[in-house]
Formats: structure tokens, C-alpha cells, sequence
């Protein structure tokens, strides 16, 4: 065997790796920032396996539309709504499944700062799995291996992961089983955890950062910003569109390729609940319940397994009935696959020759002028500004 599948068309899922009856594949091949499956031909005795079971390989994909319905839903716990990326859905769910004595696995940093996805118990590690982590994370042959060792036992089992993850799950696992429930994420598409990993080096050691254990993107008091810290306490504090990494993820610059043709961008889902930002919500109900400031989540529910989640934690979250056509209008994932960037050529053509930060600055040249620009206002004229009005209100 030589190759699995098109390297434009990979998803990094590991499943591959994972159904490998040798353990001969590995993920070591790195083209633009990703990992790519390379094949120990040594080892391969070509029961070709790894291509049968292979997601990019087999387009009979098994979709749901929102048949049970579409929504705008929050947690009715303040705190929780606040400190989660969007309307805190995703900790109301798991920690029903926690309390059935189910088992949740969802995206964590490892002690590494990689992501990955873990298992989890109870509701004090339910922390780990907040927030988005704005890099592809890794489901390991384990942890494949937990799920369905867990599921195929009876237990209550709970999966969020982005659609390619999903449908890789469900594959290993096999139909069948009722107590899968599967939540897949609406997702722009992969950012490279090699160059995040690399750009977090960076950081530290820029800004002589030490004993760095957590990191965030969304939620709480420093929501849309790339957040370093040493437990709470921020470190580096790293604006949307300032960042390196932050602007390369929003700019689309960081994706894997197979993100730009994604089969799964379409209003069809393969979790039996969909989340997301509901963006493009009635601007009037934003203003209401003060989405600006606390987030607010779609959420559609696809398949009678969804639903019956969806009614259990009813109690904890408050909800308002939406037209699905409105999610779709606001959720370009739910519409068609992520375009190329503009750019996208050039950053990596940028990325031959200089370090990450250098080609970021150099690809978006114009974009950093006016950062330098809006630093300055920030940084000094605001606050002379602000003295000025202090000084005429005393003599007022």
C-alpha cells in the first residue's frame, strides 16, 4: 500500500492509523503545516484496511437535517453562558451524560499545549473541555479505541468534534448502538497545530513566558483574543486580528487543504446535534438578550437520539424556536466549504523562506500598517484623551 487517499483530500482524522491492524501508519509527513499519513512498507501487509475505512475515500456519508428542530439556545446559568466560546450547550450535555454516568470525550490541551481529545468522568474536569481550541486536534488509536471499548459495554457515550472527527467516530465504532450520541461542530476548517505549537514557542520566549498550562481563545473576560496563562492569571494577551496565529486562523491562511473542498459543509449534518455561534440571529433578539456580550448558540437537532438529549436538558437552558433557513443564511459551513484565501499562495510562499511571524507581516502587509496604526490610538491617544476630559471636568 502506498497511498491511503489523495493528500488534498485528507482530513488528518487518524482513523486510518487507528483500524491499521499492524500499527504501520503514522502521521509524520508534514506539507504546510499538517501531518500527513506515511505507511511503513516494511510493516504493511496490504489488507488494505486503512483505505476501506478511510472518510475521504468513501463519499456515502450518513446525513441528518435539523428534523427535530432549529434553534437559538443559551445556559440559564449566567456564568456558565459566559465563560463558554458560545451559549454554554455543549457543558450543559456533557454534564447530563456526566450524571447518567455516561462518559464525555471532547478537545483538551495536553501538558504539551497540543490539542487532543480526552475522555472525561465527572463534571470537575468538564473545565478541560471549554472553550474552542482554534487548532486540529487529534482523536489517538486510544482514544478510538476507549470509545468503543465504552460503547459496545452499554455506558452512556458522548462525542464533540468537528464533522470529519464525527464521522471518523462513528465509523470505528459501527451502527447500532443508541447510546453514541455524536455533537459535530460547525467548523471554517483545521488550523496547523505544528505552527500554532511553533508560534506559542515563539511567544514564551519573546516575552520571557514561563509555566504556561492553558490557553484560551473565546469566553469569558477575554473572549475573541489569544489568552497565554499560568492558571487564571493571563500572561500574554494577544488581539483577534494583532496575533500571528490568531489573524493566519481567521484569514483562512492555516487550514488544511482538505478543508477548502469539505463534504461535510452543508446544511445535511452527521452529529445527531449540530453547535455552533448562531451568527446572522435576528438582530432585535440579539439586542434583547444581550448576545453581544454572552454568547448564544445554534443549535439543531438532528436525529430522535438528539432530541431525547434535547429534552432532558431542557430544564438548564433557555431556547427560542428559529427558522433553519436563518442559521443558514448567517453560517456559511452550513451553506458550502470554506474558499481558498486571496492570500493563501502567498503566505506559503512567504513560509519558504521566513519564520511564521515574518510571513505574516509580510503577507499581510497592509493589514499590519493599520494595526500600528490603531495601537497608537490605543495606547496613547485614547489615554490622552481620557486625561484631557478628566482635567476640563475639574475646572468645570
Amino acid at each position: 500500500m502506498n497511498e491511503i487517499c489523495a493528500m488534498q483530500s485528507c482530513t488528518g482524522c487518524n482513523l486510518c492509523a487507528s483500524v491499521c491492524p499492524k500499527q504501520c501508519i503514522s502521521f509524520s509527513r508534514e506539507y504546510k503545516g499538517h501531518l500527513y499519513p506515511v505507511i511503513d512498507q516494511s510493516n504493511c501487509i496490504d489488507c488494505k484496511k486503512c483505505t476501506k475505512n478511510c472518510i475521504a475515500n468513501n463519499k456515502q456519508i450518513l446525513k441528518y437535517g435539523a428534523t427535530y428542530g432549529c434553534y437559538a439556545a443559551w445556559h440559564k446559568d449566567e456564568a456558565e453562558q459566559y465563560e463558554s466560546a458560545s451559549g454554554g450547550l455543549a457543558t450543559a450535555i456533557s454534564r447530563y451524560v456526566i450524571r447518567q454516568g455516561g462518559k464525555v470525550y471532547g478537545c483538551a490541551w495536553n501538558d504539551k499545549l497540543e490539542a487532543v481529545h480526552i475522555g472525561i468522568e465527572s463534571e470537575h474536569e468538564l473545565e478541560k473541555l471549554r472553550k474552542s481550541k482554534y487548532s486540529l486536534s487529534k482523536v489517538s488509536r486510544e482514544t478510538f479505541e476507549d470509545i468503543k471499548t465504552e460503547v459496545k459495554s452499554g455506558r452512556l457515550c458522548l462525542f464533540i468534534g468537528v464533522a470529519c472527527q464525527c464521522d471518523s467516530v462513528r465509523k470505528y465504532v459501527g451502527d447500532g448502538y443508541n447510546n453514541l450520541i455524536i455533537i459535530d461542530l460547525l467548523c471554517h476548517g483545521g488550523a496547523s497545530p505544528v505552527i500554532f505549537k511553533e508560534h506559542i514557542q515563539y511567544l514564551c520566549k519573546k516575552h520571557r513566558l514561563k509555566n504556561i498550562n492553558n490557553i484560551t481563545f473565546r469566553g469569558g473576560d477575554y473572549d475573541c483574543r489569544l489568552a497565554l496563562r499560568n492558571g487564571n492569571e493571563v500572561k500574554y494577551l494577544g488581539y483577534q486580528y494583532e496575533d500571528e496565529y490568531f489573524l493566519g486562523f481567521m484569514s483562512h491562511v492555516l487550514y488544511r487543504q482538505s478543508c477548502f473542498a469539505c463534504q461535510y459543509a452543508s446544511r445535511e449534518r452527521v452529529g445527531d446535534i449540530t453547535l455552533a455561534d448562531f451568527w446572522g440571529l435576528d438582530e432585535e433578539i440579539v439586542k434583547k438578550y444581550d448576545f453581544h456580550k454572552r454568547g448564544v448558540n445554534l443549535l439543531m437537532v438532528n436525529t430522535e437520539r438528539g432530541n431525547a438529549v434535547f429534552e432532558a436538558i431542557k430544564p438548564e437552558i433557555n431556547f427560542l424556536v428559529r427558522n433553519i433557513e436563518e442559521a443558514i443564511a448567517g453560517n456559511e459551513t452550513l451553506q458550502c466549504p470554506t474558499p481558498i484565501p486571496e492570500k493563501y499562495e502567498l503566505f506559503w510562499e512567504n513560509m519558504k523562506t521566513y519564520s511564521f511571524e515574518k510571513a505574516m507581516h509580510m503577507t499581510y502587509k497592509e493589514e499590519y500598517d493599520k494595526i500600528k496604526v490603531n495601537k497608537i490610538k490605543r495606547n496613547f491617544i485614547a489615554p490622552l484623551r481620557l486625561i484631557k476630559h478628566r482635567i476640563l471636568k475639574k475646572l468645570l
